[in-house]
């Protein structure tokens, strides 16, 4: 694992050499993940998930880049599910899409990547518990995301 950059608070400023680190760690991870869905080395997607913790520590809550982070970790958990099939995995990957989804803004790819996680682990969710809740809302963060697109619409009028 990476060593773990330190906690800053939200109301004291990066330095910019904090900055460029959790974007170097959210790069990296990325492509991580990238090669790891090419060729299914498992600790690609190990280290990708590392990465993408560490530059949590960096952006922390209330920093406006935070969503990136969760929305890549929610990724890459997501994918380790698919593998080793692990319910924590599935857990986690939901709960940080859940943190990431309102913090992304209607038109950022990432509010769209974090829409389809949340849908995709939400459902996987139904398909192994069959809890009704969980399909509910499934089918529910579409109907949310159409409300949110038509106000923020409304709202630039």
């Amino acid at each position: 694992m990476a060593e773990q950059a330190p906690a800053t608070s939200s109301s004291s400023p990066l330095t910019d050499d904090q900055y460029d680190e959790a974007c170097d760690l959210v790069g990296e991870g990325v492509n991580l993940v990238a090669q790891f869905r090419e060729n299914k080395d498992a600790s690609l997607l190990e280290k990708a998930i590392a990465n993408f913790r560490d530059s949590l520590r960096i952006w922390t809550k209330g920093h406006p880049d935070r969503p990136i982070p969760l929305t890549n970790l929610s990724n890459g958990l997501w994918h380790r599910f698919e593998v080793e099939g692990k319910m924590e995995d599935l857990e986690e990957a939901l709960a940080y899409a859940e943190e990431a989804f309102p913090l992304h803004h209607p038109g950022e790819l990432g509010y769209y990547a974090t829409l389809q996680l949340l849908r995709s682990t939400m459902g996987a969710r139904f398909e192994y518990t069959n809890n009704m809740e969980d399909l509910k809302k499934t089918l529910d963060y579409p109907r949310r995301h159409f409300k949110l697109s038509l106000g923020q619409l409304q709202a630039q009028r």
